[in-house]
Parts: structure tokens; C-alpha cells; sequence
């Protein structure tokens, strides 16, 4: 098979660690799975204090079925600044995924104390508390999202919940964001395809496919998109 594509010339002048994130999701859009997984490795090994760095292969684990390793990838990502929003994001995120709820409460809290203006992780708690059979919290976390959402309004904030969620792998909490995407009144600023979703939640729901290997899936998406 083909080597990995060298990392473009823009990259020239970055940080190895960087280049090594970009050739490990190059190998990775080639099903080089192993590389890949040896990239993300030595790009820890070059940077091992770099929290996006094990945020990055977590999320290439949860991709790959590791979400055991990747749960362990976002602890170290906390471990080393445990007031960083983004780490305690994808680590509530990938507990949640693993069915983990009470522990990724915690974890998903704490992201929203840090950014509470965020209608989107608002949502995120909804989901969560939605899959915990929380009703009462349900309505009070959707409540406040609404209180915070600008002119794309409740689905451009699920659209954007399930954008940052993909390169999670969280792929339950995705699908469930695009599905109260497609549900909710279309905001000021939503452009919708001829599927009905917006032109941004049919490519995430693409991505989404692709990343769980669904390629007809993906195909069948694509073609509702702009058919």
C-alpha cells in the first residue's frame, strides 16, 4: 500500500509534534490504521505534555473501537490542566459514550462551569440527562440553552454540539445532537438542503458515517444533501 502523504509545505516551519498529527490523520483517511496509531504514539513521545496531542489520538481511538485506551487518553489530557473546558469535554464526552453517566456528569459540569454563556454544552447536558431518564433536568438544561442561542437558534446550537463532538469519536452523542438538529425550528440563519437538514449537519452526518465505516451510508447521505 502507499505510504502516508508527506505533511504539506505549510507545515514546514511547525512544531514536529504538529506534523506528526497531520501525517497520523493523513494515514488514517487511508485505512493505515497502524501507522496512524504509531503516529499519534510518537507524536506523544515528542510531546507528551500536549494535551490536544491525547485528545487527538483518544479521538482516533474511539474511531477505531479502543474506547477503553481512548477513556485513558482524555484522563491524561485532564491530568495536566483539569480546568481546560475542551479536555473536560472529551473526557465527559467518551465517559458518556462508554455509558458512564454519573462520572461523565462530573466531568461535562465542569466544562459548562467554565463556559456557561455556551448554548451547545447546555444541550450536551440535556443529552446526557436525557439518556439518564432526567427529565426535570432535561427541560432545565434545553431551558437554558434556548436563553443562550444566537440567530442560528436550538438546531444551529445542536449542529455545532455534534461538530465539536466528531472529532471525539463520540459517535451516540453526534447522532443524537444532528437528530434534535433535524427536530428543531430552523434558525434565522440556517441553510437548509433539499433533505430538509442544513447544508452543515448533512456534512457532519457524512463524517459521521465515514468515520464508523457505514461508505454506503455515507454515499446515500451525501446524494440527499444536494439532490
Amino acid at each position: 500500500p502507499p505510504l502516508a502523504p508527506s505533511a504539506p509545505d505549510a507545515l514546514d516551519d511547525s512544531k514536529p509534534a504538529d506534523r506528526l498529527g497531520v501525517l497520523a490523520d493523513d494515514a488514517e483517511m487511508l485505512f493505515r490504521f497502524d501507522r496512524a496509531n504509531a503516529l499519534h504514539v510518537e507524536r506523544l513521545a515528542v510531546d507528551e505534555g500536549s494535551a490536544a496531542a491525547w485528545r487527538a489520538y483518544a479521538g482516533f481511538l474511539m474511531r477505531t473501537g479502543q474506547s477503553a485506551k481512548a477513556e485513558e487518553c482524555t484522563r491524561e489530557a485532564v491530568a495536566l490542566d483539569s480546568s481546560d473546558p475542551a479536555s473536560l469535554l472529551a473526557h465527559g464526552a467518551v465517559l458518556a459514550t462508554r455509558g458512564s453517566h454519573e462520572q461523565a456528569e462530573v466531568f461535562l459540569k465542569a466544562a459548562l462551569d467554565a463556559e456557561p454563556t455556551d448554548a451547545s454544552l447546555w444541550l450536551l447536558m440535556g443529552l446526557l440527562y436525557e439518556s439518564m431518564g432526567r427529565n426535570r433536568d432535561v427541560k432545565a438544561a434545553l431551558k437554558a440553552a434556548a436563553e443562550r442561542c444566537g440567530p442560528a437558534g436550538i438546531g444551529g446550537a445542536y449542529e455545532s454540539l455534534a461538530s465539536r463532538l466528531l472529532p471525539l469519536g463520540a459517535a451516540p452523542l453526534v447522532s443524537a445532537a444532528l437528530d434534535h438538529a433535524a427536530a428543531a425550528p430552523a434558525g434565522a440563519e440556517a441553510c437548509a438542503t433539499p433533505s430538509g437538514a442544513t447544508l452543515g449537519a448533512a456534512l457532519i452526518g457524512v463524517e459521521l458515517h465515514l468515520h464508523l465505516d457505514e461508505l454506503d451510508a455515507a454515499a446515500d447521505a451525501a446524494r440527499a444533501a444536494i439532490d
